[in-house]
């Protein structure tokens, strides 16, 4: 496995409407983090939803920049899973493990955005990114590294607490052709294993930290999630507040939300 990528960090949402998004995720029992500005250069804002040692990254365009391109395709696609986002050690040195496997890894870019702190100050939040291509990636994502310089200013402890008792950010479930093949590129390209629990269904996860990421076709896909046609092709899964009957799947934002204990096996 790759030293300095562990796991997955933060999943990006590419969405049309930032403030819809937001609201429809509230409306849904989580806790959405104030609406954070990244920049002229980069021309995005988003909201998070955090959990213990991940999170959910809503993403808007607030203005055409050759750094969103790919959002802006995935949103005139119809929004949804955009990005993947592995948890980044040392920028430079991630860059060199993934050239050393034949990945194109750009220069590590930092870059940083305001915060608004639950007291009513301000931070900023600070980061390093790594960016990569693959061609063809697994599931027609995007994905790159990124490094936390100031996690105290993202893991806030008011962001932690969902009023609909959601604990942990458990799986990325995304519905695909060839489970087998897609599963392999990923998990190719962090050195890990990718299981096969299940017919139709490839998992790879990181022993060290982070949700898995697990790969499925259509039959299973729509088994699990009673997804209808035309209905998004991922899901994230979250673990409840384990009493009471779990909610059924529902959509927010481009994807399915779904309690772990309420999807069949």
């Amino acid at each position: 496995m790759l030293q300095h990528l562990a796991g997955l960090d933060h999943v990006v949402i590419a969405v049309a409407d930032l403030e819809a998004a937001a609201a429809a995720w509230r409306g849904l029992g989580f806790t959405v983090s104030p609406r954070g500005e990244h920049g002229a250069g980069l021309g995005t804002a988003n909201h998070t939803i955090m959990f213990d040692d991940a999170y959910v990254e809503l993403m808007g365009v607030v203005a055409d920049t050759p750094f969103n391109a790919s959002t802006r395709r995935r949103i005139a696609e119809g929004g949804g899973l955009e990005r993947i986002a592995l948890r980044l050690g040392d920028a430079a040195a991630a860059a060199q493990e993934l050239r050393a496997a034949g990945i194109a890894a750009a220069e590590p870019l930092a870059f940083g955005r305001p915060v608004v702190l639950e007291d009513g100050g301000s931070t900023e939040a600070r980061f390093d990114t790594l960016l990569w291509a693959m061609d063809p990636a697994p599931a027609g994502l995007s994905y790159f590294g990124c490094r936390h310089l100031t996690p105290e200013a993202v893991w806030l402890p008011g962001l932690l607490r969902h009023r609909n008792g959601a604990r942990q950010f458990r799986r990325v479930e995304i519905q695909v052709d060839d489970p087998a093949t897609e599963a392999a590129g990923y998990a190719a390209m962090l050195g890990l294993r990718a299981d096969n629990p299940a017919g139709g269904e490839w998992v790879v996860a990181d022993p060290r930290r982070g949700p898995a990421v697990a790969f499925l076709d259509r039959a299973r896909f729509t088994g699990r999630w009673t997804a209808a046609e035309g209905a998004p092709r991922a899901g994230l899964v979250f673990a409840g507040p384990g009493k009471g009957a779990a909610p059924r799947p529902q959509a927010a934002g481009g994807v399915l939300l779904g309690w772990d204990d309420a999807l069949p096996g």
